[in-house]
């Protein structure tokens, strides 16, 4: 299930989108989902970070895969 559609169902159980269609529900959701996943100051120094330790890859495209698979890790 999508974060917009577990947004929804936690509006819908608590009783919030009584007065809302469903497509207005569902895109409440997803706008929030957006939100959730906008990454942070804090999220950026982490990546900052990640990068660091990895710095010595021989490619740039795998030390930013490296670092996109650690940060992702990091946020689970």
């Amino acid at each position: 299930m999508s974060k917009a559609e577990d947004k929804y169902l936690d509006l819908f159980q608590d009783g919030r989108l009584r007065n809302c269609s469903r497509k207005d529900a569902f895109l409440l959701g997803y706008h929030q989902a957006e939100k959730d996943l906008e990454l942070t100051y804090d999220d950026i120094c982490e990546i900052m970070e990640i990068r660091e330790d990895v710095l010595e890859m021989d490619s740039y495209e795998n030390l930013y895969q490296e670092v996109l698979k650690r940060f992702k890790n990091l946020k689970k």
